[in-house]
């Protein structure tokens, strides 16, 4: 939803989402045209293949409860 709010395809905002998120020294290798390479995207299914088990806890919960701790600590 937040893709289609800024009228970009999903690909192109999960793309702009990691280059402000990942560390420098670690940034994805990407195609001139925004997309992410073969490389990348084999890299990503290793790391997913690492994972034993998809989050027990809904996503958007833990965003929350983060959130929601952060802001008693400020």
């Amino acid at each position: 939803m937040a893709a289609a709010a800024q009228e970009v395809s999903v690909s192109s905002y999960v793309t702009r989402l990691l280059d402000r998120t990942v560390p420098p020294g670690r940034a994805l290798k990407k195609a001139a045209d925004g997309s992410i390479s073969s490389d990348t995207l084999r890299r990503f299914a290793a790391l997913r293949a690492e994972q034993r088990a998809p989050f027990p806890e809904d996503s958007a919960e833990l965003i929350r409860e983060s959130r929601a701790e952060r802001k008693t600590h400020l």
